[in-house]
């Protein structure tokens, strides 16, 4: 089994308390309220919100899938981190044995919030043995360096190539943020595109990003 890994991060005005609460915790009813075509509904069948726990999501229009069962994986609520996978639906397109989903809500400089979503792809078959990979660029007084996988069974035999485009910057406290942009050149009429996967970071962006008007719209929520 191999596995194909994404980060992605979407900042925020609200505070992580308030955006996890309403991200995370209220999410089977609040987002079917207010991205209805996104979401329909969201049934438990079987659990209590905690790890172990198994929902049936109902799709709206803005997705080509019907629907998706997931599982809930880990849910920390005092530090706010939620981890789920789908675990059954169409979205799986017969080539990924699960879909996981790591999010970590952090506050940022500015008192609001960071949503951290990592996405890891677990395709069906073996796992990867070796990749060749090719520099593109470095800049080492920018930190910034882009790489490419042009060999290896990674590329699934379906993609021409995977592009990797990373930039690490300086954060409020001192730290770092690493940023790292994948494109993934598909051959074909390869079943996995590259709008697809974009798409995916679309939309959950747009999902944090209508929370979040959700809740300056509504203070008291």
């Amino acid at each position: 089994m191999g596995a194909i890994t994404y980060d992605m991060e979407v900042s925020s005005s609200i505070p992580p308390s308030k955006m996890f609460k309403a991200f995370v915790l209220d999410a089977d009813t609040l987002i079917p309220k207010i991205l209805p075509h996104a979401i329909k509904s969201v049934e438990t069948l079987e659990g209590d919100g905690g790890a172990g726990t198994i929902k049936l999501i109902t799709l709206g229009e803005g997705y080509a899938y019907k629907s998706v069962k997931q599982r809930v994986d880990a849910i920390d609520k005092e530090n706010f981190t939620y981890s789920y996978s789908v675990i059954e639906g169409d979205a799986l397109m017969g080539i990924f044995n699960s879909i996981s989903y790591h999010i970590k809500i952090v506050a940022s400089a500015d008192g609001g919030s960071v949503c951290k979503n990592r996405s890891i792809y677990q395709t069906k078959g073996s796992a990867y043995k070796s990749v060749k990979q090719r520099v593109d660029a470095i800049d080492k007084e920018n930190f910034t360096y882009s790489y490419s996988v042009i060999e290896g069974d990674a590329l699934m035999g379906i993609f021409d190539s995977i592009s990797y485009h990373i930039k690490i910057v300086a954060s409020a406290d001192g730290g770092s943020v690493c940023k790292n942009r994948s494109i993934y050149q598909t051959k074909g009429d390869a079943q996995v595109t590259e709008e697809e996967i974009k798409s995916g970071k679309e939309k959950a962006s747009a999902m944090f990003k209508a929370i979040e008007a959700y809740l300056m719209a509504n203070p008291d929520a």
